[in-house]
Protein backbone atom coordinates (compact mmCIF):
# COMPACT_ATOMS: atom_id res chain seq x y z
CA UNK A 1 0.00 0.00 0.00
CA UNK A 2 2.90 2.40 0.86
CA UNK A 3 5.37 1.22 -1.34
CA UNK A 4 8.26 2.35 0.11
CA UNK A 5 11.45 1.48 -1.11
CA UNK A 6 14.70 1.43 1.70
CA UNK A 7 17.71 2.19 0.11
CA UNK A 8 20.43 1.50 3.07
CA UNK A 9 23.67 3.59 2.96
CA UNK A 10 25.97 1.00 1.41
CA UNK A 11 28.09 1.10 4.48
CA UNK A 12 25.79 0.85 7.09
CA UNK A 13 23.89 -1.99 5.05
CA UNK A 14 27.22 -3.47 5.16
CA UNK A 15 27.85 -3.00 8.91
CA UNK A 16 23.98 -4.07 9.41
CA UNK A 17 24.39 -7.45 7.30
CA UNK A 18 27.23 -8.42 9.42
CA UNK A 19 25.33 -7.64 12.95
CA UNK A 20 24.47 -11.55 14.44
CA UNK A 21 20.79 -11.63 15.37
CA UNK A 22 21.36 -14.09 18.27
CA UNK A 23 18.45 -15.29 20.75
CA UNK A 24 14.85 -14.71 20.65
CA UNK A 25 13.63 -12.57 18.27
CA UNK A 26 12.02 -9.07 19.93
CA UNK A 27 8.64 -10.02 18.14
CA UNK A 28 6.77 -6.68 19.72
CA UNK A 29 9.29 -4.68 18.12
CA UNK A 30 8.98 -5.74 14.54
CA UNK A 31 5.54 -5.23 15.34
CA UNK A 32 6.39 -1.71 14.64
CA UNK A 33 7.28 -1.41 10.94
CA UNK A 34 7.23 1.65 9.08
CA UNK A 35 4.86 0.14 6.89
CA UNK A 36 2.76 -2.63 6.49
CA UNK A 37 5.14 -4.08 3.86
CA UNK A 38 8.50 -2.80 3.23
CA UNK A 39 10.88 -3.54 0.30
CA UNK A 40 14.55 -3.46 1.08
CA UNK A 41 16.95 -2.90 -1.97
CA UNK A 42 20.10 -5.22 -1.26
CA UNK A 43 22.41 -4.37 -4.18
CA UNK A 44 25.36 -7.02 -4.51
CA UNK A 45 23.69 -9.67 -2.04
CA UNK A 46 23.15 -12.87 -1.91
CA UNK A 47 20.97 -15.48 -0.01
CA UNK A 48 23.92 -17.58 2.13
CA UNK A 49 26.53 -17.93 -0.59
CA UNK A 50 24.96 -18.96 -3.74
CA UNK A 51 21.63 -17.01 -4.62
CA UNK A 52 22.00 -13.38 -5.94
CA UNK A 53 19.25 -11.21 -4.99
CA UNK A 54 18.29 -7.26 -5.69
CA UNK A 55 16.21 -6.99 -2.81
CA UNK A 56 13.61 -8.15 -0.37
CA UNK A 57 9.84 -7.90 0.42
CA UNK A 58 9.16 -7.74 4.50
CA UNK A 59 5.80 -7.63 6.35
CA UNK A 60 4.21 -9.23 9.34
CA UNK A 61 0.71 -11.05 8.44
CA UNK A 62 -1.48 -12.74 10.53
CA UNK A 63 -1.52 -16.49 10.57
CA UNK A 64 -5.35 -17.19 11.34
CA UNK A 65 -4.92 -21.03 11.67
CA UNK A 66 -2.25 -20.58 14.39
CA UNK A 67 -3.76 -16.77 15.78
CA UNK A 68 0.00 -15.81 15.61
CA UNK A 69 1.82 -12.50 13.90
CA UNK A 70 5.04 -14.24 11.83
CA UNK A 71 7.54 -11.98 9.89
CA UNK A 72 7.08 -13.03 6.17
CA UNK A 73 10.27 -12.58 4.32
CA UNK A 74 10.06 -12.69 0.05
CA UNK A 75 13.31 -12.36 -1.14
CA UNK A 76 13.43 -10.79 -4.74
CA UNK A 77 16.06 -12.88 -7.29
CA UNK A 78 17.26 -11.90 -10.70
CA UNK A 79 16.95 -15.22 -11.87
CA UNK A 80 13.96 -16.49 -10.21
CA UNK A 81 12.07 -13.95 -9.57
CA UNK A 82 9.65 -13.24 -6.44
CA UNK A 83 10.55 -16.42 -4.07
CA UNK A 84 7.88 -18.01 -2.12
CA UNK A 85 7.54 -16.25 1.10
CA UNK A 86 9.61 -17.58 4.19
CA UNK A 87 7.54 -17.25 7.32
CA UNK A 88 9.26 -16.66 10.74
CA UNK A 89 7.10 -17.49 13.79
CA UNK A 90 7.90 -14.55 16.45
CA UNK A 91 9.09 -15.15 19.84
CA UNK A 92 12.07 -17.71 19.72
CA UNK A 93 15.36 -17.57 17.74
CA UNK A 94 14.99 -17.39 13.88
CA UNK A 95 16.33 -20.67 13.62
CA UNK A 96 13.39 -21.99 16.00
CA UNK A 97 11.06 -19.43 14.37
CA UNK A 98 11.54 -21.16 10.74
CA UNK A 99 11.44 -24.32 12.00
CA UNK A 100 8.32 -23.49 14.30
CA UNK A 101 6.77 -22.37 10.61
CA UNK A 102 7.63 -25.42 8.66
CA UNK A 103 6.84 -28.12 10.61
CA UNK A 104 3.14 -26.27 11.14
CA UNK A 105 2.86 -25.75 7.47
CA UNK A 106 3.86 -29.39 6.84
CA UNK A 107 1.00 -30.58 9.03
CA UNK A 108 -1.67 -28.14 7.02
CA UNK A 109 0.44 -29.85 4.02
CA UNK A 110 -0.40 -33.38 4.62
CA UNK A 111 -4.28 -32.90 5.83
CA UNK A 112 -5.12 -31.56 2.13
CA UNK A 113 -2.56 -34.59 0.56
CA UNK A 114 -0.36 -31.44 -1.04
CA UNK A 115 3.31 -32.10 -1.59
CA UNK A 116 5.78 -32.03 1.28
CA UNK A 117 9.16 -32.23 2.08
CA UNK A 118 10.43 -34.96 4.90
CA UNK A 119 10.89 -34.01 8.52
CA UNK A 120 14.86 -34.89 8.00
CA UNK A 121 14.91 -32.76 5.12
CA UNK A 122 13.34 -30.06 6.93
CA UNK A 123 15.83 -30.16 9.91
CA UNK A 124 18.36 -29.91 7.89
CA UNK A 125 16.60 -26.84 5.82
CA UNK A 126 15.85 -25.06 8.76
CA UNK A 127 19.03 -23.83 10.20
CA UNK A 128 20.31 -22.61 6.44
CA UNK A 129 17.43 -20.74 5.94
CA UNK A 130 17.84 -19.24 8.91
CA UNK A 131 21.48 -17.92 8.46
CA UNK A 132 20.31 -16.81 4.63
CA UNK A 133 17.91 -14.66 6.85
CA UNK A 134 19.36 -13.26 9.40
CA UNK A 135 20.88 -10.55 7.66
CA UNK A 136 17.71 -9.34 6.23
CA UNK A 137 15.78 -9.54 9.85
CA UNK A 138 18.74 -7.35 10.72
CA UNK A 139 17.55 -5.11 8.16
CA UNK A 140 13.77 -4.91 9.68
CA UNK A 141 15.10 -4.89 13.31
CA UNK A 142 16.74 -1.33 12.37
CA UNK A 143 13.86 -0.17 10.87
CA UNK A 144 12.10 -1.36 14.34
CA UNK A 145 14.33 0.67 16.52
CA UNK A 146 14.24 3.69 18.31
CA UNK A 147 15.26 6.33 15.94
CA UNK A 148 15.98 4.65 12.75
CA UNK A 149 17.81 7.56 9.83
CA UNK A 150 14.91 7.75 7.05
CA UNK A 151 14.21 10.20 5.29
CA UNK A 152 12.38 10.85 2.12
CA UNK A 153 14.85 10.85 -1.64
CA UNK A 154 11.83 12.32 -3.37
CA UNK A 155 9.96 15.68 -3.91
CA UNK A 156 7.02 15.85 -2.15
CA UNK A 157 7.45 12.81 0.18
CA UNK A 158 6.06 13.06 4.01
CA UNK A 159 8.72 13.45 6.57
CA UNK A 160 8.40 9.89 7.93
CA UNK A 161 6.89 6.61 6.65
CA UNK A 162 3.39 6.53 7.73
CA UNK A 163 0.31 3.84 7.16
CA UNK A 164 -2.08 5.31 4.65
CA UNK A 165 -5.68 6.66 6.38
CA UNK A 166 -9.09 5.38 5.04
CA UNK A 167 -10.40 8.54 3.37
CA UNK A 168 -14.64 8.59 3.12
CA UNK A 169 -16.11 7.82 -0.35
CA UNK A 170 -19.28 7.09 -1.25
CA UNK A 171 -20.52 4.42 0.66
CA UNK A 172 -17.90 4.80 3.09
CA UNK A 173 -14.33 4.77 3.73
CA UNK A 174 -11.36 3.54 1.42
CA UNK A 175 -7.77 3.24 1.96
CA UNK A 176 -5.98 3.97 -1.15
CA UNK A 177 -2.47 2.43 -2.16
CA UNK A 178 0.60 5.03 -2.81
CA UNK A 179 0.58 6.56 -6.44
CA UNK A 180 3.68 5.46 -7.00
CA UNK A 181 7.20 3.67 -5.74
CA UNK A 182 8.52 6.11 -2.54
CA UNK A 183 11.88 6.27 -2.02
CA UNK A 184 13.17 6.42 1.65
CA UNK A 185 16.91 7.22 2.28
CA UNK A 186 18.27 4.31 5.42
CA UNK A 187 21.05 5.39 7.23
CA UNK A 188 22.76 8.65 4.94
CA UNK A 189 24.00 10.30 7.76
CA UNK A 190 24.46 7.62 10.23
CA UNK A 191 26.82 5.89 7.11
CA UNK A 192 28.81 9.51 6.94
CA UNK A 193 29.60 8.90 10.74
CA UNK A 194 30.66 5.18 9.97
CA UNK A 195 33.19 6.51 7.27
CA UNK A 196 34.38 9.75 9.17
CA UNK A 197 35.16 7.77 11.96
CA UNK A 198 36.92 4.97 10.09
CA UNK A 199 39.00 7.32 8.18
CA UNK A 200 40.08 9.01 11.51
CA UNK A 201 40.89 5.43 13.04
CA UNK A 202 43.54 4.56 10.15
CA UNK A 203 45.46 7.88 10.36
CA UNK A 204 48.45 7.28 12.80
CA UNK A 205 47.83 9.46 16.48
CA UNK A 206 50.11 10.28 18.72
CA UNK A 207 48.85 8.33 22.36
CA UNK A 208 48.41 10.59 25.29
CA UNK A 209 49.27 9.65 28.76
CA UNK A 210 46.37 9.43 30.71
CA UNK A 211 46.17 11.87 33.63
CA UNK A 212 47.61 10.23 36.91
CA UNK A 213 49.81 8.02 35.31
CA UNK A 214 52.97 8.81 33.80
CA UNK A 215 53.91 6.73 31.69
CA UNK A 216 50.81 4.83 30.67
CA UNK A 217 49.67 5.30 27.57
CA UNK A 218 45.80 5.01 26.02
CA UNK A 219 44.39 2.17 23.41
CA UNK A 220 44.91 2.85 20.16
CA UNK A 221 41.91 4.12 17.75
CA UNK A 222 39.84 1.29 17.06
CA UNK A 223 35.99 0.59 16.12
CA UNK A 224 34.09 -1.38 18.87
CA UNK A 225 32.01 -4.24 16.76
CA UNK A 226 28.36 -3.07 16.45
CA UNK A 227 25.48 -4.83 18.13
CA UNK A 228 21.46 -4.99 19.11
CA UNK A 229 20.25 -3.87 22.47
CA UNK A 230 17.40 -3.97 24.04
CA UNK A 231 15.94 -1.97 26.75
CA UNK A 232 12.96 -1.79 28.76
CA UNK A 233 10.86 1.65 28.96
CA UNK A 234 8.21 2.73 31.25
CA UNK A 235 7.29 3.36 35.11
CA UNK A 236 8.78 -0.27 37.20
CA UNK A 237 5.25 -0.75 39.04
CA UNK A 238 1.85 -0.38 37.46
CA UNK A 239 0.96 -0.16 33.32
CA UNK A 240 3.36 -3.18 31.98
CA UNK A 241 6.90 -2.02 30.62
CA UNK A 242 7.44 -2.34 26.90
CA UNK A 243 10.84 -2.89 24.99
CA UNK A 244 13.07 -0.51 23.02
CA UNK A 245 14.93 -1.86 20.61
CA UNK A 246 18.67 0.07 19.81
CA UNK A 247 21.08 -0.88 17.21
CA UNK A 248 24.54 0.16 18.51
CA UNK A 249 26.67 1.34 15.74
CA UNK A 250 30.34 0.51 15.38
CA UNK A 251 31.88 2.89 18.17
CA UNK A 252 34.96 4.68 17.21
CA UNK A 253 36.65 4.61 19.97
CA UNK A 254 40.13 6.60 21.37
CA UNK A 255 39.53 9.30 19.08
CA UNK A 256 37.51 12.64 18.51
CA UNK A 257 33.67 12.36 18.92
CA UNK A 258 31.50 12.69 15.68
CA UNK A 259 27.92 14.28 16.58
CA UNK A 260 25.53 13.50 14.65
CA UNK A 261 24.00 16.89 14.42
CA UNK A 262 27.64 18.20 13.21
CA UNK A 263 26.93 16.46 9.72
CA UNK A 264 25.86 18.25 6.71
CA UNK A 265 22.72 16.65 5.14
CA UNK A 266 23.47 14.32 2.27
CA UNK A 267 21.56 14.69 -0.74
CA UNK A 268 21.83 12.11 -3.52
CA UNK A 269 19.87 12.69 -6.94
CA UNK A 270 17.53 9.84 -7.73
CA UNK A 271 15.42 9.88 -10.76
CA UNK A 272 11.13 9.17 -10.50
Amino acid sequence: MGKGVYRFDPDLLQELWETPVTGEIPGEILLRMPEWCVYLELPGRALGDEMPIQGCFAYIDWEPRFARAELCLVADTPEHGLLPAAPIVLGGSIEDGMRAAMGDYMGLAAAIGAPQISVEQAEKLAPATARAAEPIVSLCLYLCSEEPDIAGMLPKMPAKPVHPSPVRVKGGEKTFAADSPRIWGTGWRLGAILRKARGEAKQPEEKEVLEGNEGRRGPSPHIRRAHWHTFWTGPRSGAPRKPALNWIPPIPVAFGEVELDTLPAVVHRVSP
